[in-house]
Protein backbone atom coordinates (compact mmCIF):
# COMPACT_ATOMS: atom_id res chain seq x y z
CA UNK A 1 0.00 0.00 0.00
CA UNK A 2 1.29 3.43 -0.88
CA UNK A 3 2.38 5.48 2.10
CA UNK A 4 1.04 8.55 0.29
CA UNK A 5 -2.53 7.25 -0.08
CA UNK A 6 -4.99 10.00 0.89
CA UNK A 7 -7.41 7.45 2.34
CA UNK A 8 -6.45 4.15 3.94
CA UNK A 9 -7.79 1.66 6.46
CA UNK A 10 -5.50 0.64 9.30
CA UNK A 11 -6.20 -2.81 10.74
CA UNK A 12 -4.26 -2.87 14.01
CA UNK A 13 -3.95 -6.36 15.42
CA UNK A 14 -1.65 -8.77 17.18
CA UNK A 15 -0.88 -12.29 15.94
CA UNK A 16 -1.53 -13.76 19.42
CA UNK A 17 -4.82 -11.92 19.93
CA UNK A 18 -7.79 -14.30 19.91
CA UNK A 19 -10.28 -11.53 19.16
CA UNK A 20 -8.13 -10.56 16.17
CA UNK A 21 -8.36 -14.16 14.97
CA UNK A 22 -12.13 -13.80 15.32
CA UNK A 23 -11.95 -10.65 13.20
CA UNK A 24 -9.52 -12.08 10.62
CA UNK A 25 -12.02 -13.25 8.02
CA UNK A 26 -13.99 -10.02 8.40
CA UNK A 27 -10.94 -7.78 7.93
CA UNK A 28 -9.75 -9.87 4.98
CA UNK A 29 -13.13 -9.57 3.27
CA UNK A 30 -13.23 -5.83 3.93
CA UNK A 31 -9.72 -5.42 2.49
CA UNK A 32 -10.66 -7.35 -0.64
CA UNK A 33 -13.97 -5.59 -1.24
CA UNK A 34 -12.55 -2.09 -0.75
CA UNK A 35 -9.15 -2.68 -2.34
CA UNK A 36 -9.76 -0.18 -5.13
CA UNK A 37 -11.23 2.50 -2.87
CA UNK A 38 -9.54 2.17 0.52
CA UNK A 39 -6.21 0.28 0.68
CA UNK A 40 -5.74 -1.67 3.90
CA UNK A 41 -2.55 -1.64 5.95
CA UNK A 42 -2.12 -4.16 8.77
CA UNK A 43 -0.05 -3.03 11.76
CA UNK A 44 1.13 -5.31 14.57
CA UNK A 45 0.74 -3.96 18.08
CA UNK A 46 3.23 -5.98 20.11
CA UNK A 47 0.73 -7.29 22.64
CA UNK A 48 3.04 -9.95 24.10
CA UNK A 49 6.59 -8.62 24.29
CA UNK A 50 9.30 -7.93 26.86
CA UNK A 51 8.39 -9.20 30.34
CA UNK A 52 5.09 -10.61 29.02
CA UNK A 53 6.92 -13.23 26.91
CA UNK A 54 6.39 -16.50 28.78
CA UNK A 55 5.34 -20.14 28.43
CA UNK A 56 1.70 -20.43 27.42
CA UNK A 57 1.01 -22.61 30.47
CA UNK A 58 1.24 -19.46 32.62
CA UNK A 59 -1.77 -17.90 30.90
CA UNK A 60 -3.54 -20.93 29.45
CA UNK A 61 -6.50 -20.89 31.85
CA UNK A 62 -7.30 -17.31 30.88
CA UNK A 63 -6.56 -17.88 27.18
CA UNK A 64 -8.69 -21.01 26.92
CA UNK A 65 -11.66 -19.29 28.57
CA UNK A 66 -11.26 -16.26 26.31
CA UNK A 67 -11.11 -18.55 23.28
CA UNK A 68 -14.50 -19.99 24.19
CA UNK A 69 -15.94 -16.48 24.35
CA UNK A 70 -14.41 -15.59 20.98
CA UNK A 71 -16.05 -18.66 19.45
CA UNK A 72 -19.43 -17.84 20.99
CA UNK A 73 -19.37 -14.26 19.68
CA UNK A 74 -17.65 -14.62 16.29
CA UNK A 75 -18.23 -18.25 15.32
CA UNK A 76 -14.57 -19.04 14.63
CA UNK A 77 -13.19 -22.39 15.75
CA UNK A 78 -9.97 -23.03 17.66
CA UNK A 79 -8.40 -26.29 16.53
CA UNK A 80 -7.60 -29.33 18.61
CA UNK A 81 -3.92 -28.93 17.70
CA UNK A 82 -3.93 -25.44 19.24
CA UNK A 83 -5.58 -26.76 22.40
CA UNK A 84 -2.95 -29.49 22.66
CA UNK A 85 -0.26 -26.83 22.30
CA UNK A 86 -1.75 -24.85 25.16
CA UNK A 87 -2.34 -27.85 27.40
CA UNK A 88 1.23 -29.11 26.90
CA UNK A 89 2.30 -25.66 28.04
CA UNK A 90 5.91 -25.18 26.92
CA UNK A 91 5.17 -23.04 23.86
CA UNK A 92 6.61 -19.54 24.37
CA UNK A 93 4.05 -16.81 23.67
CA UNK A 94 5.87 -13.96 21.93
CA UNK A 95 4.30 -11.49 19.50
CA UNK A 96 7.58 -10.41 17.93
CA UNK A 97 8.44 -13.36 15.62
CA UNK A 98 5.01 -13.51 13.88
CA UNK A 99 4.82 -9.72 13.74
CA UNK A 100 8.22 -9.78 12.06
CA UNK A 101 6.88 -12.30 9.57
CA UNK A 102 4.07 -9.92 8.67
CA UNK A 103 6.60 -7.11 8.33
CA UNK A 104 8.62 -9.25 5.90
CA UNK A 105 5.51 -10.22 3.97
CA UNK A 106 4.62 -6.56 3.44
CA UNK A 107 8.08 -6.01 1.96
CA UNK A 108 8.01 -9.02 -0.37
CA UNK A 109 4.40 -9.31 -1.51
CA UNK A 110 3.56 -7.28 -4.63
CA UNK A 111 -0.20 -7.83 -4.39
CA UNK A 112 -1.14 -6.00 -1.16
CA UNK A 113 -2.43 -9.19 0.51
CA UNK A 114 -1.36 -8.34 4.04
CA UNK A 115 -4.84 -8.78 5.54
CA UNK A 116 -5.00 -12.25 3.99
CA UNK A 117 -1.53 -13.10 5.31
CA UNK A 118 -2.41 -11.86 8.80
CA UNK A 119 -5.45 -14.14 8.77
CA UNK A 120 -3.45 -17.11 7.45
CA UNK A 121 -0.81 -16.51 10.12
CA UNK A 122 -3.43 -16.70 12.85
CA UNK A 123 -5.11 -19.76 11.37
CA UNK A 124 -1.74 -21.52 11.35
CA UNK A 125 -1.53 -20.92 15.09
CA UNK A 126 -5.09 -21.05 16.38
CA UNK A 127 -6.33 -23.86 14.13
CA UNK A 128 -3.25 -25.90 13.20
CA UNK A 129 -1.34 -25.32 16.44
CA UNK A 130 1.77 -24.15 14.59
CA UNK A 131 4.73 -22.70 16.49
CA UNK A 132 4.97 -19.01 15.53
CA UNK A 133 8.56 -18.91 16.78
CA UNK A 134 9.67 -21.62 14.32
CA UNK A 135 11.15 -20.78 10.90
CA UNK A 136 9.42 -23.73 9.23
CA UNK A 137 6.03 -22.16 9.98
CA UNK A 138 6.96 -19.28 7.71
CA UNK A 139 8.41 -21.35 4.90
CA UNK A 140 5.01 -23.03 4.60
CA UNK A 141 3.14 -19.71 4.74
CA UNK A 142 5.47 -18.24 2.12
CA UNK A 143 4.68 -21.16 -0.20
CA UNK A 144 0.96 -20.63 0.33
CA UNK A 145 1.35 -17.08 -0.98
CA UNK A 146 3.71 -18.10 -3.84
CA UNK A 147 6.73 -16.40 -2.26
CA UNK A 148 10.25 -17.84 -2.18
CA UNK A 149 10.57 -19.57 1.24
CA UNK A 150 14.34 -19.17 1.43
CA UNK A 151 14.18 -15.47 0.62
CA UNK A 152 11.39 -15.04 3.16
CA UNK A 153 13.51 -16.62 5.91
CA UNK A 154 16.54 -14.51 5.00
CA UNK A 155 14.45 -11.40 5.52
CA UNK A 156 12.77 -12.79 8.65
CA UNK A 157 16.00 -13.73 10.39
CA UNK A 158 17.90 -10.45 10.20
CA UNK A 159 18.38 -7.45 12.45
CA UNK A 160 16.90 -4.95 10.01
CA UNK A 161 13.56 -6.77 10.12
CA UNK A 162 13.71 -6.98 13.90
CA UNK A 163 14.32 -3.24 14.11
CA UNK A 164 11.51 -2.46 11.66
CA UNK A 165 9.13 -4.59 13.72
CA UNK A 166 10.00 -2.70 16.90
CA UNK A 167 9.41 0.55 15.03
CA UNK A 168 5.96 -0.66 13.99
CA UNK A 169 5.13 -1.46 17.62
CA UNK A 170 6.14 2.10 18.47
CA UNK A 171 3.93 3.53 15.72
CA UNK A 172 0.94 1.69 17.22
CA UNK A 173 1.79 3.02 20.68
CA UNK A 174 1.98 6.55 19.30
CA UNK A 175 -1.45 6.12 17.73
CA UNK A 176 -2.79 5.57 21.24
CA UNK A 177 -4.29 2.17 20.44
CA UNK A 178 -5.18 0.46 23.71
CA UNK A 179 -6.72 -2.78 22.50
CA UNK A 180 -6.84 -5.18 19.60
CA UNK A 181 -8.31 -5.35 17.07
CA UNK A 182 -8.77 -1.68 16.18
CA UNK A 183 -9.70 -0.36 12.75
CA UNK A 184 -9.01 3.27 11.87
CA UNK A 185 -9.92 5.10 8.69
CA UNK A 186 -7.13 7.53 7.83
CA UNK A 187 -8.16 10.51 5.70
CA UNK A 188 -5.29 12.86 4.98
CA UNK A 189 -3.76 13.74 8.34
CA UNK A 190 -6.82 12.69 10.36
CA UNK A 191 -7.88 9.33 11.77
CA UNK A 192 -11.39 8.08 12.55
CA UNK A 193 -11.96 4.97 14.65
CA UNK A 194 -14.15 2.52 12.75
CA UNK A 195 -14.11 -0.20 15.40
CA UNK A 196 -12.54 -1.21 18.68
CA UNK A 197 -12.94 -4.93 19.17
CA UNK A 198 -14.89 -7.40 17.06
CA UNK A 199 -17.77 -6.31 14.85
CA UNK A 200 -19.54 -8.39 12.21
CA UNK A 201 -18.86 -7.63 8.57
CA UNK A 202 -22.12 -5.83 7.79
CA UNK A 203 -21.67 -3.48 10.76
CA UNK A 204 -18.11 -2.66 9.71
CA UNK A 205 -19.13 -2.12 6.11
CA UNK A 206 -21.95 0.21 7.10
CA UNK A 207 -19.65 2.16 9.42
CA UNK A 208 -16.96 2.44 6.77
CA UNK A 209 -19.42 3.66 4.15
CA UNK A 210 -20.73 6.28 6.55
CA UNK A 211 -17.22 7.50 7.36
CA UNK A 212 -16.30 7.64 3.67
CA UNK A 213 -19.38 9.73 2.92
CA UNK A 214 -18.76 12.07 5.84
CA UNK A 215 -15.07 12.60 5.08
CA UNK A 216 -15.79 13.18 1.39
CA UNK A 217 -18.33 15.93 2.06
CA UNK A 218 -16.69 19.41 2.22
CA UNK A 219 -17.00 20.88 5.71
CA UNK A 220 -18.91 17.87 6.97
CA UNK A 221 -16.13 15.58 8.17
CA UNK A 222 -16.57 13.95 11.59
CA UNK A 223 -14.30 14.91 14.43
CA UNK A 224 -10.95 13.08 14.28
CA UNK A 225 -10.48 10.46 16.99
CA UNK A 226 -7.35 9.14 18.67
Amino acid sequence: MSATAAVQLLYIFDPLCGWCYGTGAVSERLAEEYADRVPTTVLSGGMVTGPDVQPIRNVWEFVSQASQQVTEVTGVAFGDAYRRLGEEGSYISNSEPPSRALMVFKQLDPLNREAAFAHALQRAHFVEGRDLNAPETYTELARQFSLDPEEFLRWWDNDASRQATQQEFEVVRQLGVQGFPTLILVHGQDGYVLARGYQPYEALKAGLEQLLQETAAPGAAPQPQA
